[in-house]
């Protein structure tokens, strides 16, 4: 979207997985020391409190201002422009990936995320959730105001299956949990268990070291 006018394009992209970056990693420096003085920072104060993946969600949605001016075809120039992802579609399956693999550092991001059991989807749609010009114009505390008294639809999505990474950046081990008939299973190698039926959702959901999450779409 254009800053000076408000003009919109729009690129529609299929996509198999969306990749999240913890908000821990939004906002880095190009310099590795500077990003390591900050990550220590925050991950001290983060470590008992962990990261939720809607806020994760919500980062990725956020605009974001590009670097370089685009040229805009209403304003016949080059302008400060920002882009933006939304979704305008919702698959049956929803993947969401988090970015645990930290290229800058070259090191693993280990904080906890947490994520629910069921997830509306339906305030990333894009009437929803697309900036628009007049809310680029208003005050921080103002664009709050507008967005809770927006209502968007209810689209839910039940967890049915992740995937936990544990070790490092060069080797570790991988381990899926699956929901199978209202029943939670570990699948690590060729051990498979079934969780107890007390303890099944709060073994998933504890666990810190998710590394991607699998949703499928409640029926309407």
């Amino acid at each position: 979207m254009c800053d000076t006018c408000g003009f919109k394009r729009k690129h529609m992209e299929p996509f198999i997985n969306v990749s999240l970056s913890l908000p821990l990693n939004k906002g880095a420096t190009s310099s590795a020391r500077k990003y390591n003085e900050r990550r220590e920072n925050i991950s001290s104060r983060r470590r008992a409190q962990k990261i939720d993946v809607r806020t994760c969600i919500n980062h990725f949605s956020d605009p974001e201002p590009l670097a370089d001016e685009v040229y805009c075809d209403w304003c016949k120039a080059k302008t400060k422009t920002q882009k933006q992802h939304t979704f305008a579609k919702l698959p049956t399956i929803l993947c969401l990936h988090l970015k645990r693999f930290d290229a800058v550092t070259n090191k693993k991001i280990d904080e906890p995320v947490s994520f629910p059991s069921v997830l509306d989807m339906g305030p990333y749609l894009p009437h929803w959730r697309e900036v628009e010009q007049t809310d680029v114009m208003l005050r921080g505390s103002e664009r709050k105001i507008v967005e809770e008294n927006a209502s968007s639809p209810s689209i839910l999505y039940d967890l049915c299956s992740t995937i936990n990474h544990s070790g490092t950046l060069f080797q570790g081990h991988y381990i899926s949990n699956v929901k199978v008939d209202n029943n939670w299973y570990s699948c690590s190698d060729s051990e498979i268990h079934r969780y107890s039926e007390e303890h099944a959702e709060r073994e998933v959901l504890g666990n810190g070291e998710a590394y991607m999450l699998f949703y499928m779409r409640r029926s309407q």
